[in-house]
């Protein structure tokens, strides 16, 4: 089924609605790759501050081939380095579609491998988010003593379509545990 790998050639649509210009002026709005002329927010980043502590979300577009889009060269990926590496003070978490390939391997998917590999050495990155493959999973890796997390969780293949559930991500920083609780509007649960 095409849905199950769908092939994004444009994100117009999405930067209509959601594009940098709707966003600049946010306070936690952080700012967008330009890359090779392209001015849009596939590729941007969020910032808020916990308790004194600050996080930053680096999100980075969907690709099913490993390349992340048309940047064969990789440069989404530098770009996301330098904004982990200008906001070291900030703990870091990677959002993008797809990063594992799902709940029964657990393994990492062509172009969450990319993706694990290029921020791996970045001391900030603790967390990494992803969905595409129906079901849940987490997995640790550990490079050079620092540890990444990594959460697969989607809902769409549940009844209904997972009925529109929603997911909210708890960090508890004393404890330095996690929990995702959901509900889902149509159902009330």
């Amino acid at each position: 089924h095409p849905w199950l790998n769908p092939v994004r050639n444009t994100t117009e649509a999405y930067n209509k609605y959601f594009g940098a210009d709707h966003f600049k002026n946010k306070p936690w709005y952080g700012g967008h790759a330009d890359i090779s002329g392209k001015n849009n927010n596939d590729c941007h980043y969020d910032k808020f501050t916990v308790k004194g502590q600050k996080y930053i979300v680096v999100y980075i577009p969907f690709d099913n081939t490993g390349t992340v889009g048309e940047d064969t060269g990789g440069s989404m990926l530098q770009w996301a380095r330098s904004v982990l590496a200008a906001q070291k003070d900030a703990k870091a978490i990677i959002v993008s579609h797809s990063i594992l390939k799902g709940p029964k391997d657990g393994n990492f998917s062509p172009q969450g491998l990319r993706i694990y590999d290029a921020v791996k050495d970045m001391p900030n990155v603790f967390l990494m988010i992803c969905g595409h493959v129906t079901g849940e999973y987490m997995r640790e890796d550990t490079y050079q003593g620092h540890t990444v997390k990594t959460y697969l969780i989607d809902c769409q293949g549940k009844p209904n379509g997972g009925n529109g559930r929603m997911l909210s991500m708890r960090i508890n920083t004393a404890t330095n545990q996690s929990s995702t609780p959901s509900f889902s509007p149509y159902t009330g649960e």
